[in-house]
C-alpha cells in the first residue's frame, strides 16, 4: 500500500524537510509537511513510522494498513528546548506543567555508562491526556498486550518527552 503523511508542529505548521523512516524506506517532508511511500510492503497487524527533525523530539506513529489503500497519518512534533538545568551531583527537580521530575544525586551517566558530572540540560514537554492533539503527539498508538496476549487500549494520565544533555552537548541518561 501507499502511506500519505503530514508532519507539523505545535502550532499546526508544516514541518519541512523533516526525515521519515519506514522500515529500511527513508524520505523527507517537503515545505508543506507532507511525505509520500508509494507501493510498499506494510503489515497489516501494525506498521510504524519514525520522524526525525532537528530541534524536535523524535516523533513516531504506529497505524494499521489497509492493503493497496493510501494510508494517511499525521504526526504532530514537540520542539526541543533546553529550558532547565540541574547539577548531577545533587539532583535536581524538573517542573512542567501537568508533571514533574526528580533526579537523584550522582544518578545520570554517559552513553558509556559512566556517571556524569556536570550541568544536566533538560528539554521536557508533558503530554496533557485531555487534549485531543496528544493523539498526534505521542509515540504509538496506547495499545498494549495483555497477560492474555490480547491486544488492549492503554489509558494516560500523561506522558513526557525528555531529553538530557550535558554542558558539551553530550548525550545522557538517567543512571
Amino acid at each position: 500500500g501507499d502511506v500519505i503523511g503530514t508532519i507539523i508542529n505545535e502550532n499546526a505548521q508544516a514541518v519541512e524537510g523533516a526525515i521519515i523512516m519506514l522500515g529500511n524506506q527513508m524520505t523527507t517532508t517537503d515545505e508543506y509537511g507532507n511525505f509520500y511511500f508509494n507501493n510498499e510492503s506494510l503489515n497489516a497487524l501494525g506498521t510504524l513510522i519514525k520522524v526525525e527533525k532537528d530541534g524536535f523530539f523524535n516523533g513516531s506513529r504506529k497505524f494499521y494498513p489497509i492493503a493497496n489503500q493510501k494510508n494517511r497519518v499525521q504526526v504532530q512534533l514537540l520542539e526541543k528546548e533546553f529550558t532547565q538545568s540541574f547539577e548531577s551531583s545533587t539532583g535536581g527537580s524538573i517542573n512542567l506543567a501537568g508533571a514533574q521530575i526528580q533526579f537523584d544525586p550522582a544518578g545520570i551517566k554517559l552513553e558509556d555508562g559512566s556517571i556524569y558530572n556536570g550541568t544536566v540540560q533538560v528539554a521536557a514537554k508533558w503530554l496533557d491526556p485531555s487534549l485531543a492533539s496528544t493523539l498526534d503527539q505521542m509515540p504509538g498508538n496506547l495499545v498494549g498486550v495483555n497477560a492474555q496476549v490480547e491486544e488492549v487500549a492503554l489509558g494516560s494520565y500523561g506522558m513526557m518527552a525528555v531529553e538530557l544533555e550535558g554542558s558539551n552537548g553530550e548525550i545522557l541518561n538517567i543512571a
